[in-house]
């Protein structure tokens, strides 16, 4: 299960951050992806175009765990949970490096994305989602 994360700069108190991660809990359905990797260190992915996509979906639980399914063999397959912390636009899961960016939140859209560079492979990768409240 893999989710993808750009920071939003909360200015304020962790109010924001309870608020924010009140509205994240819940049922998430990936209706749009951007997935991208290049042999070329120097790439901005910029031209990337959005993908239709709905073989992914996310919860969110009031008590810090994410659980995710894949639309396989016709069917939703569970994938497993993890716990996360949210703060500052940034959900992460301890014991993995990087965190997955908030770009968009409100009450019926999510929108995520992250990126990094595999020094050890030599590539660059990002990951962009939009999902949609179910």
């Amino acid at each position: 299960m893999a989710l993808i994360i750009t920071s939003l700069s909360f200015t304020a108190c962790d109010d924001d951050d309870d608020e924010a991660n009140s509205m994240l809990v819940g049922k998430w359905q990936q209706t749009h992806v951007i997935d991208e990797e290049s042999e070329d260190l120097d790439e901005t992915f910029e031209d990337c175009e959005w993908k239709e996509r709905t073989d992914a979906r996310v919860e969110f639980t009031s008590d810090g765990i994410m659980k995710g399914w894949e639309f396989e063999n016709g069917r939703w397959e569970y994938q497993g949970e993890v716990p996360y912390k949210y703060s500052d636009g940034k959900i992460t899961v301890p014991g993995i490096e990087g965190a997955m960016n908030i770009v968009k939140l409100t009450d019926s859209e999510l929108e995520t994305s992250e990126s990094g560079i595999d020094y050890e492979y030599q590539y660059k990768w990002i990951v962009k989602s939009k999902f949609r409240r179910i």
